[in-house]
């Protein structure tokens, strides 16, 4: 497998955990779904919304086409279908971005400012994994928040995800 393939691999397990998710999410009283419970950005909507933000922050960067926030915390929807409909939309485009980019420019340098003001730059495939990873992080972090409520959480790490595409 090349670097081309895990890639794309890994933007389908991102699409398919937050799918996942929702179906568990589905369930969840509008009053859980809002209540702050420890997590960073206070609640699930919370942790939802960076998720999505962060996304796009990302996504613009790798387009060049800058997504300017005034925080990693503003509410992009405070409507939770619409929010559903977003992340699961952008999810999406991190896919059909990979089966478009021509594998050499994995390795091509992508300069961005951070939210803060500072410049950098990243290698766009470790700016790929970081996408995966870091909604990894926050769907873990629902997870816990539901399990917390008394709800039941996802069986959603990438070996349930490479079992379900090969049956």
């Amino acid at each position: 497998m090349n670097i081309k393939q895990h890639l794309s691999t890994l933007t389908q397990y991102h699409s398919w955990a937050f799918q996942r998710l929702y179906e568990y999410l589905e369930f969840v009283s509008e009053a859980d779904y809002c209540r702050e419970c420890g997590l960073f950005f206070k609640s699930i909507h919370g942790t939802l919304n960076h998720s999505l933000l962060a996304d796009k922050i990302w996504y613009g960067r790798c387009i060049s086409q800058p997504f300017t926030v005034s925080g990693l915390d503003e509410e992009l929807s405070s409507d939770r279908k619409q929010l559903e409909t977003e992340i699961k939309n952008q999810s999406v485009k991190w896919n059909e971005f990979v089966l478009q980019i021509d594998e050499n420019k994995l390795e091509n340098l992508i300069e961005y400012r951070t939210t803060e003001g500072s410049e950098k730059s990243l290698q766009l495939a470790y700016i790929l994994s970081h996408i995966v990873n870091h909604g990894t992080h926050h769907r873990g972090q629902v997870s816990a928040a539901l399990t917390q409520f008394g709800y039941p959480a996802p069986e959603i790490d990438l070996p349930f995800f490479i079992a379900a595409q090969n049956k």
